[in-house]
């Protein structure tokens, strides 16, 4: 399995790496500071690629469709420190094929990442509260 990590922080993308071998412990992970940067191995077969969306050069919603269309044939999971519903929400309905807190448990990321590679969506909690609100949606 290949997976690429596109984040701004060295340190998080090498405990993210760390993390993947609970995935799978022949995984191969490439890491990139930026969706610039990602552009260079563009053409490469990734199975899944995790992105923060808050990164120098590329924000929010506009990293992400960078990243999609850099990668089509991959799923793209955002891994952020933004736990806002309406993100979160506003990042499934852009394609991401999962969101992933920061602050997520390492086996619920675990578990996150094996639904989203048999071609489930991962929606944290957190995005079932209407934005705003404060509650749970019904």
């Amino acid at each position: 399995m290949r997976v690429l990590l596109i984040d701004d922080h060295p340190l998080f993308r090498e405990g993210l790496k760390g993390l993947l071998l609970g995935l799978e412990p022949s995984v191969q992970v490439e890491q990139a500071g930026s969706v610039d940067a990602a552009e260079a191995l563009q053409g490469q077969a990734f199975d899944l690629v995790l992105m923060d969306l808050h990164m120098p050069g590329s924000q929010g919603m506009e990293a992400l469709s960078r990243t999609k269309a850099l990668f089509e044939a991959s799923a793209v999971v955002v891994v952020s420190g933004d736990e806002s519903p309406s993100t979160i929400q506003r990042a499934i309905q852009h394609g991401a094929a999962g969101y992933v807190p920061k602050t997520t448990d390492p086996s619920v990321t675990i578990q996150a990442l094996r639904l989203v590679l048999a071609q489930g969506t991962y929606l944290p909690p957190e995005a079932l509260r209407q934005p705003g609100s404060g509650v749970d949606a019904p």
